[in-house]
């Protein structure tokens, strides 16, 4: 859960992201039917949808005595994605899913030190110390090296990159960058 949530919470382009993720969801966790994903391909985006909310909702009841189901969470995810990307119809749909985020929270907030930036802004925002949203500006980055110290530096010159909107995007080394 706590993988999909993560990949769901990245800076990439929704519809791509929440497809890839459902898909794997659904390739992955789904029992019966047996879906392939050449029959994946074939459904809707609403099918989609249903078929995840169903699969999360199962895996919630069977891994957390917590289930308070709110999703101010989501609304609160779906307005950073529309402040950083133009979303067509399907990522509105997809980001507007269902899926109870809820109860994963708390294990999250035990292991705030150690989760990457994506899942602590999350973490930030449902714990309503959110102040740095929307992103102002985006630093692309070879790699988790210059992911780490440009923050660290910037604080050293007295700047605070969560609380200006400077999101800092690893591009996976110097030949991913133009991809």
């Amino acid at each position: 859960m706590f993988l999909y949530f993560d990949r769901l919470t990245r800076f990439k382009y929704p519809e791509d992201k929440y497809f890839r993720v459902f898909s794997d969801i659904i390739l992955k966790n789904l029992i019966t039917p047996s879906i392939s994903k050449k029959s994946l391909s074939l459904l809707s985006c609403k099918e989609i949808i249903s078929l995840v909310e169903n699969i999360w909702s199962y895996s919630l009841q069977e891994n957390f005595s917590y289930m308070e189901n709110d999703l101010i969470l989501n609304k609160q995810l779906y307005e950073i994605e529309d402040s950083y990307f133009i979303l067509n119809s399907a990522s509105i749909e997809l980001i507007n899913s269902n899926l109870n985020f809820i109860p994963i929270m708390p294990e999250m907030k035990k292991k705030y030190q150690t989760l990457p930036i994506n899942l602590k802004r999350v973490c930030d925002l449902y714990s309503k110390k959110n102040n740095y949203l929307p992103v102002q500006k985006i630093v692309l980055v070879e790699g988790i090296t210059e992911d780490i110290l440009l923050p660290e530096f910037a604080k050293l010159k007295g700047l605070n990159f969560d609380k200006q909107g400077i999101y800092v995007v690893v591009s996976g080394g110097k030949n991913q960058i133009v991809k």
